[in-house]
This record gives C-alpha cells, structure tokens and sequence, in this order.
C-alpha cells in the first residue's frame, strides 16, 4: 500500500516540484493550500486567492486530490499577534519562524495525520538525516541543511518539533533552485516563472513598515545623534526602525547614518554615522526561548567538541553529501584548512585566489574599505572596488570557498586579527537567513563569539550548526 503524503503547496514552484518528486518516489500525494491570511491592506491586495488559483492548477495538472484549510485565526493568533506585540517592545520578530513552529509543522502536521497521513511534506530547501541514511522508524532525526546553500531555509526551521520532523519530507532540499525550474519546465508547469515574494511572507508584496502601519498607530518623534544627542530630525515611530538600520531614515547630507539605539519609552531613535561605534557590535547574545533539536540538551550543546574535530554526525552527513563541508581555522589565524585538502592562506590584507575549481574571498575587517564581492573571483576583480555598498554594512573579513560545478557556497568563514584565543568556538551561528556562519560557544543562556560581531536586532535568532546539521537555536533579547 502507498504511503499518504500531504503536501502544503503555496502555488510557489517548489512545492509543485516536491508534488512532481513525490509521486516519482511513488507516494499517494494530497495537495494542501494552507489559507492563512486573505485581509487586504488599504491599497495592497492579498494574493492569496491567485496563489490558491495556481496550487489548484498545478494538482490537476498533476492529477492530485487538493483541500484547503483554513488556518486564518490560528494565523492571526500565534504569528501576527505575536508579531506585532514584539515591534511594540521595540523588538523585530522573525514571523516565518513562527508560521514553521505554530502552523505549518503543528497545525498542519496535527490534522494531516489525524487524516490519515503518513507525512507530511513542504516546498522547503532543507533535509533530514533519513533522506542520507536508513533510519530506524522511530529514531530522532536531524535537521540538516540543504544542498543548495544560497536557498538553505533550515534558520526559519530550526523551533519545528522533533516529532514533526520525523515524519516531514523536504523533496526539493537535495536540489539547487535552477534544478527545480528546469523540473518545473520539463513538466510544463506555467509556475516555473512566477516571481518569488519579497514583502511580508503572508500578504505578498508588502513591506514590514507599510504592514505595521495598518496595526500600529504611528507616533511621530526625535532622531538624534547619539554622541552628541543633537536633534537631527524626526522619525514616524521607533517602532518601525530596527537596529543598523540606514535606508529611510531620512537625514540629508554627508555621511549615512546607522541606527544604533532605540529608546521606546521615550520614542527616541538614536544613530550614528560611525561603523565602529560600540552600540554595533558585541561579542556576546544574551538568547531566550532556546530551543534544541534532535533529543539535544543544553549541556550536550556546550560541551560539543570544538571545532578542529568532525562530529560522528558531521562526518557521517559529509561522507553522505561530497558538496558540503567543515572547515577549521588552525591556531595560526592567517591558515584555514579544508576538509577537501584545500589550505588557503590569508592574511589582513585583501586576499583572493583560484585554488583548482573552489575560489578563497576575504572581506574586510571593521575599518577596512571593501574591494570586491564577486564569489568566483580572480586577481583582476580584486581590483575592483565594492560600488553598491553591500560588504561596507558586513564590515567582517570573512573566506567563501565555492564549488564552481554545483555553484553552491561550500563554506563560509569568519576571520579577524582581533579573535579573542579565549574562546574556543564549539559550533556556528546563523543570525539571519543566507547570512555567514560564525564560530561561537553556548555558555547557558549566552552565545560567545570568536571576534566582535555586528549586533543584530532583538526578536531575530540565533540558529546553531555543527557540520550540516541544525542543532536549534535561540532568539535574540539583547
């Protein structure tokens, strides 16, 4: 008999893909649009019911049963109230995390099964350890990131339960984003060109400020230089401003100016046109709400090996998969040696070279001016100076080895002259989605970096990894 699998299909074409791959590997597959939100905002339409239009295509095309379920007041409960509760406070949510913990693996994972499922399944770029090796049926299963680097999604992942993610199926996260077009393409499927939404992940093109703003009464106040606490303009309400912040802050001339603190009792923004200004960086998260995967504990966490030695797990996950890796920085800084044999060189200077088919990228220390962003660069582009700005705001001298025939990232690796030998980092934190892997430790309820970090904003997360697998995380409260 064919195992049942409900598929959440967004009408996006990664999770017509998966249906695709699922009925290959011989699955009875259900589509499932998930109606979580259907309110339009003043001038902006929700595109819930095209996306819904497009999902129901693509399973008659593919000759699928197709429900819909209507989540909107669990929705509205456990991720917009949420969400808009934490901009009060001042702090900046992460509402894809919270969909992935209360409705997609919780609601849907509940009323899938109570249906008679055996899985479940989702568009999302990631994997689990059953998808390398054989595992037992009721044996604790890893999160593991996906094959594709640049489309990773396991950081909005990371609070799904461990019951969920052993019956989860992610069929697209062995495969690299143009794979899954051109599988789109094969089939025909007219989802293969739909435009991927970039504004608030339940309304569509709609930004953050312009959302909040239909919930949250804007109250006009002061933006001020911090240093001196001269008057520099006015703001819209503090709320909507998040930590580093630069873009629609409104100050004409000179120097940009960075968002470096928020008084929300007062209504105050503070900035700064200071890259070094200490308010922008820190060494240590205070985290709350940790969450741990995989039977995990936190004392099993802080007491991992560090990172000169592979895990069973991550040696296990490497074998498995040739296109991901661990690197080590040795005790000498300017040495990085690969898992592939790979040694790269660096040193504080601006550093590139070809090493066979994988490229070595060095972005600058703080204080240092930006030369070049290109992955796969050469001697020549070296040369080139960082003309959009987008380095000048990472401000960290970080290493990317790239593997040109997958066009995938393999590693990404901070490196500074200041890194504290103190610290003898244990495993890596994401602080946000496709941003680089720093080494770190846990210590209770703190994560301690290796070097200086540019601080993120409060009610985002701190997501830890040990080789490709996810180990859970934290989220941000100072």
């Amino acid at each position: 008999m064919k195992k049942k699998v409900f598929l959440g299909m967004s009408g996006g074409v990664d999770s017509s893909v998966s249906a695709i791959l699922l009925l290959e590997q011989g699955y009875e597959v259900t589509g499932v649009y998930m109606k979580n939100w259907s309110e339009d905002l003043p001038g902006m339409k929700c595109p819930w019911a095209e996306d819904l239009a497009d999902a129901k295509r693509v399973a008659v095309r593919l000759g699928i049963d197709f429900q819909v379920w209507d989540f909107q007041e669990q929705y509205r409960e456990k991720v917009v109230e949420y969400m808009l509760s934490e901009f009060e406070r001042g702090r900046t949510p992460n509402p894809d995390v919270m969909c992935n913990q209360e409705i997609k693996f919780k609601l849907f994972y509940e009323r899938a099964l109570a249906n008679g499922a055996d899985y479940i399944a989702t568009g999302h770029y990631a994997r689990t350890s059953r998808d390398l090796v054989e595992q037992a049926e009721n044996s604790a299963v890893d999160l593991l990131q996906a094959v594709d680097q640049n489309k990773d999604q396991t950081y909005f992942l990371y609070r799904m339960s461990d019951v969920a993610a052993a019956r989860t199926l992610f069929p697209v996260g062995g495969m690299t984003k143009p794979e899954v077009k051109a599988l789109a393409a094969k089939h025909k499927l007219d989802v293969v060109g739909k435009k991927e939404s970039m504004g608030v992940c339940f309304v569509g093109e709609v930004g953050m400020k312009e959302f909040l703003q239909v919930y949250l009464q804007p109250q006009p106040g002061e933006i001020r230089e911090i240093e001196h606490n001269k008057l520099l303009g006015y703001h819209d309400g503090a709320i909507f401003y998040t930590l580093g912040q630069r873009h629609g802050l409104y100050i004409g001339g000179g120097l940009p100016y960075y968002v470096v603190k928020k008084d929300i009792s007062k209504n105050i923004v503070y900035v700064s046109s200071n890259l070094n200004h200490p308010a922008l960086w820190t060494s240590e998260l205070l985290l709350c709400d940790l969450h741990f995967r995989g039977g995990r504990t936190q004392a099993g966490i802080e007491n991992l090996n560090d990172l000169t030695a592979l895990s069973d797990e991550t040696a296990k996950n490497a074998d498995q998969n040739p296109n991901s890796a661990t690197h080590t920085i040795n005790s000498d800084k300017n040495q990085a040696t690969s898992q592939f044999g790979l040694n790269l060189t660096l040193n504080s200077e601006h550093t590139a070279g070809v090493f066979e088919d994988r490229v070595a990228i060095a972005v600058p220390n703080p204080g240092q001016q930006p030369h070049y962003q290109n992955h796969h660069c050469t001697e020549d582009t070296k040369k080139n100076s960082d003309a959009q700005g987008d380095l000048q705001e990472r401000k960290q001298q970080t290493y990317q080895c790239v593997d040109k025939s997958h066009s995938a990232i393999i590693a990404q690796e901070p490196y500074y002259d200041n890194a504290d030998p103190s610290i003898q980092p244990n495993l890596w934190v994401r602080l946000r989605h496709r941003a680089p892997l720093l080494p770190a430790r846990l210590v209770g309820d703190k994560v301690i970096f290796a070097q200086p970090i540019k601080r993120p904003a409060t009610g985002q997360s701190a997501v830890f990894y040990h080789g490709n697998v996810c180990l859970g995380g934290g989220i941000i409260a100072e």
